[in-house]
């Protein structure tokens, strides 16, 4: 375990934090290596958790820890999924703001320049109302922004707004108040994966996000382990309950979604060996409970559909 000091034995003190939680990934680490060292802002740290890594990535980091001009943390600990490495890697964060670069992607050298200048944009008295300011991906093959133009060069609003009202269901990246970081950790569960999208909307139910419509991170889909790879996960119940008990304030701006999540508690509560009775007691109401009762059928079929 490297403990939060530099090469030099120096205290870290910077001004943005970034978490890199990896695994088996040294053929792209590199990527965000290269773009951290390209940055035209310098005062930040690099926490990079190894989340059991086989490939010798931690050789890889001690060299680069050796010749780099910035500050790397490296941490390595037993498989245990991306949610419980971010966890690990808030305990070594010293900056104001703190950002996560997955480890097959890569950010444009302006970056956090361009994101810290919205942030001083921000009124000082009305920071605190804020956790992020939130840019756009690009496709690094085309070059092309994902997702569609927001409404305004500038949006403030909460990133369940953002997702529902706006129609912003695509990638996204930014920087974010460490102290709102640091109150919602994500819960030590079963299974390598939570969905990152549950504690983004509790964060939504008190803060707000500046949206700005410039793209800023290369969002590479090409890594065969990769988390963005489409396919069925169990722990994907979280997500689903999420939906029906905290979000059901959105079901008119976006019903098939939350048909969706009625359906999938059943697909993956099949999934997850839960009995009817368990999967049923998901639904916090009455009227919910009914609901995942009328479309544990079609969750049944789909769970015999794409079991493995």
């Amino acid at each position: 375990m490297i403990n939060n000091i530099d090469k030099n034995n120096n205290m870290i003190n910077s001004k943005i934090s970034v978490i890199t939680a990896t695994y088996n990934r040294k053929n792209t680490l590199s990527r965000v290596y290269n773009s951290l060292k390209n940055q035209t802002y310098k005062n930040f740290e690099w926490i990079i958790i190894d989340d059991g890594s086989t490939d010798n990535t931690g050789e890889l980091v001690e060299q680069w820890r050796k010749e780099s001009n910035f500050p790397i943390i490296y941490y390595y600990q037993s498989n245990q999924g991306k949610h419980i490495a971010v966890n690990k890697a808030m305990e070594y964060v010293s900056g104001e703001y703190v950002t996560g670069i997955d480890s097959d992607d890569e950010i444009k050298s302006n970056s956090f320049e361009i994101l810290l200048n919205e942030w001083n944009n921000i009124p000082y008295e009305d920071r605190k109302k804020y956790k992020n300011v939130t840019a756009r991906c690009y496709d690094p093959e085309t070059g092309k922004k994902i997702g569609k133009d927001l409404p305004q060069k500038v949006l403030d609003c909460s990133s369940l707004d953002a997702r529902y009202k706006y129609k912003m269901k695509y990638e996204r990246w930014g920087l974010s108040r460490t102290e709102v970081i640091k109150k919602f950790n994500n819960p030590i569960t079963k299974g390598h994966f939570y969905p990152e999208t549950i504690m983004q909307d509790k964060c939504a139910r008190e803060y707000i996000e500046r949206y700005i419509d410039i793209p800023l991170r290369g969002y590479y889909k090409d890594t065969n382990n990769s988390i963005t790879k489409k396919k069925i996960k169990k722990e994907n119940i979280y997500l689903w309950s999420n939906n029906i008990n905290n979000n059901m304030d959105y079901f008119f701006y976006d019903i098939p979604n939350f048909l969706k999540s009625f359906v999938g508690i059943s697909m993956c509560g099949f999934a997850n060996n839960m009995t009817l009775k368990e999967i049923i007691k998901v639904g916090n109401n009455f009227f919910k409970k009914l609901a995942i009762i009328l479309f544990i059928p079609l969750g049944f079929i789909l769970y015999q559909k794409n079991k493995e």
